[in-house]
């Protein structure tokens, strides 16, 4: 598993070299970050090497107007925002929050997998992947940092294309590679306010796997698990799930 080679976008990945037992189509789906920052000579790779077609933005309205993707010729792009508000740790933020502002990540994903908003939208974007011709070219879905909303989109996506939960759990974790400098940037930023608030805000800017842990414990505890959770709580039928692996793996 690796970063593609691009300059300006750090966390882009090719969901296809996620399942060790390597039955998922490559260069045809991808994950990452925000593309306010992609070189045009990496933007040019994009189109020219990974024959991306289609960008899906999950970001909210304020986060695109304030770091617009680079318009990149030959590419479509859609929002598909999974919430409308703010909300830190997962949003943009402009400014360092107060002690008491920092979110636990915990509380923050089991707010994503339970509350309506999000499901209703994880499914109109699971849906839409399942509808995407992948013949005119590949996709890729990013928000911002490419962790968190896009890491339980991938987790939901490799689900449904049978890929085993400790590999997603490995790609889930693989942001830290990319991220770890910043944590720490914002550690010693706010250390001398304290070593709980520097320790917590550093942890916002990482993919820890106990986030990852979170969210499957609460969709089993409160859903019967992900199955049923992708089937009756996200609105993904076993048709669209059928149309996804017909599309995405190897024959």
């Amino acid at each position: 598993m690796h970063n593609l080679k691009l300059k300006g976008a750090k966390n882009t990945r090719d969901l296809g070299l996620v399942d060790p037992q390597k039955r998922v189509k490559e260069n045809v789906i991808f994950r990452s970050g925000q593309l306010n920052k992609i070189s045009k000579k990496s933007a040019k790779r994009l189109v020219e090497h990974y024959n991306i077609k289609t960008i899906i933005d999950l970001r909210i309205e304020p986060e695109k107007n304030k770091k617009p993707n680079k318009k990149i010729e030959g590419i479509d792009y859609v929002w598909l925002p999974l919430f409308k508000n703010n909300l830190f740790g997962i949003s943009y933020e402009k400014r360092i929050p107060r002690a008491d502002q920092i979110p636990d990540l915990n509380d923050t994903y089991t707010m994503l997998v339970t509350n309506d908003e999000c499901k209703h939208n994880f499914g109109v974007i699971l849906n839409y992947l399942a509808d995407y011709d992948y013949d005119k070219g590949a996709l890729l879905f990013h928000c911002t940092q490419g962790k968190d909303r896009t890491g339980l989109v991938a987790l939901f996506l490799l689900y449904i294309l049978g890929v085993d939960l400790d590999a997603i759990k490995k790609d889930y974790e693989f942001t830290n590679k990319v991220n770890y400098k910043k944590s720490r940037k914002y550690y010693w930023l706010v250390r001398i306010l304290g070593k709980k608030k520097a320790t917590d805000l550093a942890a916002i800017f990482l993919a820890k796997g106990e986030y990852f842990d979170t969210a499957i414990r609460v969709i089993n505890e409160n859903y019967g698990g992900l199955d049923k959770y992708i089937n009756d709580e996200l609105g993904v039928s076993d048709e669209s799930k059928e149309r996804l692996r017909n599309k995405l793996l190897k024959k």
